[in-house]
């Protein structure tokens, strides 16, 4: 990678394309139109919505207020089987995606797995085919992956204060415990003060 040093502050630049005669060095991409933040790396510098703000999608959300509930009581298969199917061409935003994929991968990776119940052998529609669409949508398998269980499953306790583990809090968990907060908010606060692009 080289630096021009005409100016006080340093342009980056890729290495010369040599596929192309006279294309010259290629400039550095900015890191934010990748969603990518150079302060806080793949975790989301802007915090996570914690609910989807649109009524057409609050029987998703009612069911992940109950969520540690309807899992402890076996009630959960019950409740997601009576969903309507929901559009997710309704979702208007990318955080409103992240937070669409967020809790249809914790409400089917319960409801697949239970608790004290045989392992689930499919997905109802009204779960499966918005899963699947969100996932397309943000080009991400449907699984509970380290973005929905990680990267876009957290939020600021106090929201004018620091991205530092003291402040921060998990929005979803599958058990409700401490423990699995505490778990989870370490990794985001350790994974970011790992990314220093600017580091020298």
């Amino acid at each position: 990678m080289l630096a021009t040093t005409t100016s006080a502050t340093p342009t980056l630049y890729l290495q010369e394309d040599k596929t192309k005669p006279n294309a010259g060095p290629l400039p550095v991409p900015v890191l934010e139109d990748y969603d990518i933040s150079p302060v806080t790396g793949f975790v989301p510098h802007d915090q996570p919505l914690p609910r989807l703000p649109q009524a057409y999608f609050q029987p998703w959300e009612e069911t992940m207020d109950q969520l540690n509930h309807l899992i402890d009581s076996r009630q959960l298969r019950a409740k997601v089987d009576q969903w309507p199917v929901l559009d997710v061409t309704q979702l208007t935003s990318l955080r409103e995606r992240q937070r669409a994929y967020v809790v249809l991968s914790f409400v089917a990776h319960s409801y697949i797995w239970g608790s004290g119940l045989d392992v689930s052998q499919h997905i109802p529609e009204p779960l499966a085919v918005p899963w699947v669409a969100v996932s397309d949508i943000l080009d991400i398998a449907p699984v509970l992956t380290y973005a929905s269980n990680d990267l876009w499953n957290w939020k600021l306790k106090d929201p004018k204060g620091p991205f530092e583990l003291e402040n921060l809090e998990t929005l979803v968990t599958m058990t409700g415990t401490k423990d699995e907060d505490w778990r989870a908010c370490r990794t985001y606060r350790s994974y970011s003060r790992n990314f220093r692009p600017g580091r020298r």
